[in-house]
């Protein structure tokens, strides 16, 4: 889908030269999309949009909670464990507390698929190009 939101500037994270490195890129497209979306903003999407952001929204802090028990314990997550299962549930209340994020505007295009310089090929006002960054449905 379409992001709302205004292009983001990613920034050098070196103290020795203003080159961005891949690690500056993905570091700041990861905070940006673990930004929380502001009741006006999800408020701006039509219905269906909404309805679709609200499961996946659910999906990723369920799969939260399973991940928080998995890394804590060390083994796969067991469902039929009542403690795995309380203690997820537990983390992904937690989780859905903080709020739909950006990620979760992403639906199920979560997998990097490329960047590329925009098609307008427009600079902003100090010079620099506009890229596209592109997500897809994983690969099954």
């Amino acid at each position: 889908p379409q992001l709302p939101w205004k292009p983001m500037t990613v920034t050098s994270k070196s103290k020795r030269d203003a080159l961005v490195s891949f690690s500056d890129l993905l570091s700041d497209v990861h905070a940006s999309l673990q930004t929380v979306v502001r009741k006006e903003e999800f408020e701006s999407f039509p219905t269906e949009l909404q309805q679709n952001i609200a499961r996946a929204f659910y999906k990723r802090c369920e799969r939260v909670g399973q991940s928080r028990v998995e890394e804590r314990l060390g083994r796969k997550f067991d469902r039929f464990s009542r403690e795995d299962v309380e203690e997820a549930e537990a983390v992904s209340k937690a989780e859905e507390q903080k709020g739909v994020k950006r990620i979760d505007c992403l639906l199920s295009s979560t997998d990097f698929f490329g960047l590329a310089l925009a098609p307008d090929a427009q600079n902003d006002s100090a010079g620099r190009p506009h890229w596209v960054l592109s997500f897809a449905p994983p690969r099954s």
